[in-house]
């Protein structure tokens, strides 16, 4: 069966499904703190914890319209292991989960250098960026700046209160 994207049908299923099983799964953070499990471009929300915190429960972040779930180990373990993934009713979304991507290691760039000004920071994770889509979908590059100072002051010491 070919895959059909815009009109487009050269790709055959068997060797999208395999493109997809080889795709890492990894984990990000939102602006709150919250985990975001990412497997084949498609984010899941964490629903729930087993009582023995060997197995968590995933949700589509498209709850909306799709009621995929998936089932992991825990995600301190690397690499993750996926037990069941179910079946989305819609497309992936690969240029959010590159921008979700992104800001991430603009995040933890700032964290673990704390005294690199955040436009050098902003500017060469910037440039990683090879597609257009994800350009645009891009928070705007003040907003990335503020981000990144404010994740840098995490580290910083605190302003002395009084001169001694």
């Amino acid at each position: 069966m070919p895959f059909n994207y815009c009109g487009v049908s050269t790709v055959s299923y068997s060797l999208l499904s395999f493109l997809n099983s080889s795709m890492a799964t990894f984990t990000v953070s939102t602006s709150k703190g919250k985990k975001v499990l990412v497997h084949n471009n498609f984010d899941f929300h964490l629903r729930l914890k087993s009582k023995d915190g060997r197995k968590l429960y995933w949700r589509c972040s498209q709850r909306d319209i799709c009621n995929a779930t998936c089932i992991t180990g825990p995600f301190e373990q690397e690499p993750i292991h996926v037990f069941k993934v179910g079946n989305h009713t819609h497309e992936q979304r690969r240029a959010e989960v590159q921008v979700r991507r992104t800001v991430a290691n603009i995040r933890e760039r700032a964290l673990q250098s704390p005294n690199l000004p955040p436009s050098s920071i902003v500017r060469e994770e910037l440039g990683t960026i090879r597609n257009e889509e994800v350009e645009i979908l891009m928070p705007e590059r003040q907003a990335l700046l503020r981000t990144t100072n404010r994740y840098q002051n995490v580290n910083r010491p605190p302003l002395p209160r009084r001169i001694e």
